[in-house]
């Protein structure tokens, strides 16, 4: 089912004693995302995408096996990567971008 970006999306959230629907509109998804909280769990950071982030990405953006099944290509190098990077920070101000990044908490690297 395709649902046009501009449309209002209800969320059906059920409980064990109520059934709720919540209305969320493209403006409160823009407003979200524009700055996207960070969700922190014992061994994760998810967090939005930063430059600083280029040379692991790098690590698995350019690996074919990792990309295999992806709608992107692998990057060729590290300055698409970089660039990439500099795209998606444009795209988080406009808040037209909804990925985070993954990063173990342990190594602080960005592993997805």
């Amino acid at each position: 089912m395709h649902i046009p970006w501009n449309s209002v999306i209800i969320f059906h959230i059920d409980s064990i004693s109520t059934r709720e629907a919540i209305t969320v509109t493209k403006e409160t998804i823009t407003a979200v995302f524009r700055d996207p909280p960070e969700l922190l769990t014992d061994r994760l950071l998810l967090r939005r995408m930063k430059r600083c982030d280029s040379v692991d990405m790098f690590v698995y953006a350019s690996d074919p096996e990792v990309t295999r099944y992806l709608t992107w290509a692998p990057h060729p190098d590290e300055a698409y990567t970089v660039k990439y990077l500099a795209y998606a920070s444009t795209l988080y101000r406009e808040g037209q971008l909804f990925d985070w990044a993954i990063i173990h908490r342990t190594d602080k690297k960005m592993i997805g």
